[in-house]
């Protein structure tokens, strides 16, 4: 994601990381579960000085329904959970797209450019 390589990459390490402490704490009776909540309303987009793109927004899901999705998938163990259809297509999208063409996109939702 340009304009915010760091803030991705360490997505990506938590995705990896929390997967990985499911797996060798599991045997402990431990559960640790990945939440991706995609966009949500919340203070994210100011606190990063980032645009509300129509883009942007169309992702949006409110708090409470992001937090149900990882309580629920916490109770019934889970290692990780995707929240909402959409998000979930994005990323079963990018698994199908160029990783240079999956930057692309994200430049234009995050800059407000268009699709």
């Amino acid at each position: 994601m340009p304009g915010y390589a760091a803030y991705a990459a360490s997505k990506g390490y938590v995705l990896n990381f929390g997967e990985a402490l499911h797996d060798e704490l599991g045997p402990h009776g431990v559960v640790v579960t990945v939440l991706a909540p995609g966009a949500a309303a919340t203070a994210f987009v100011d606190v990063a000085h980032q645009r509300d793109t129509w883009a942007l927004r169309l992702l949006m899901m409110q708090p409470r329904p992001v937090a149900v999705i990882g309580i629920k998938a916490l109770l019934r163990g889970r290692s990780s959970v995707i929240a909402g259809v959409r998000n979930k297509l994005i990323v079963l999208s990018n698994r199908f797209t160029p990783r240079r063409i999956q930057r692309s996109i994200f430049q234009r939702v995050f800059s407000g450019n268009g699709p």
